[in-house]
């Protein structure tokens, strides 16, 4: 891979990477060290000797591998919690200066915060990935090493988790 694929690659995935790893640490400053962590290593994975022949198969999904090791790696070394919504800095899309919208966005990003929060790793990251990050089935079961059956099972709980969590809190 050359220089040039490489900053089209990062351009492509650098938002939903970003995303990712923010709904996972909840704080802006350690999501974009870690997603720059995440580019780095993938740099210096791709940019061995020449007489190291690396194929990535799916680059977008060996990020999201990549960044979710650095989430449990992150976790490990500082004992933290996931997601602590005390700590979470909710970002509300701009509805344009009007202050009902803005009010139901809010509502509803608490809530979709507290279902997230509320689910085990694996539900929350395929649901994140698959929803807001607009991964593939086939991605996602590249990036957990599972099969796209196992995928779709995951996914499927983990809605119906986040459906139950939300129902609770209405």
């Amino acid at each position: 891979m050359n220089h040039q694929e490489f900053i089209n690659l990062y351009d492509e995935n650098v938002a939903g990477i970003y995303r990712y790893i923010f709904l996972r640490v909840s704080s802006k400053e350690t999501a974009q060290d870690l997603t720059s962590e995440v580019f780095l290593r993938t740099w210096e994975y791709v940019g061995l000797p020449a007489t190291v022949s690396v194929q990535i198969k799916s680059p977008r999904a060996f990020f999201y591998r990549v960044a979710k090791n650095l989430v449990v790696d992150f976790y490990r070394e500082k004992s933290k919690a996931p997601i602590s919504l005390d700590e979470l800095e909710i970002q509300i899309p701009d509805a344009e200066n009007n202050p009902e919208e803005k009010t139901g966005l809010a509502l509803e990003m608490v809530s979709v915060q507290r279902a997230l929060s509320g689910l085990k790793n694996d539900y929350r990251d395929v649901i994140i990935w698959h929803y807001l990050d607009d991964l593939s089935v086939p991605e996602i079961a590249d990036i957990l090493g599972k099969s796209e059956g196992a995928v779709r099972v995951i996914l499927h709980r983990g809605l119906e988790s986040a459906r139950q969590l939300v129902d609770k809190s209405v």
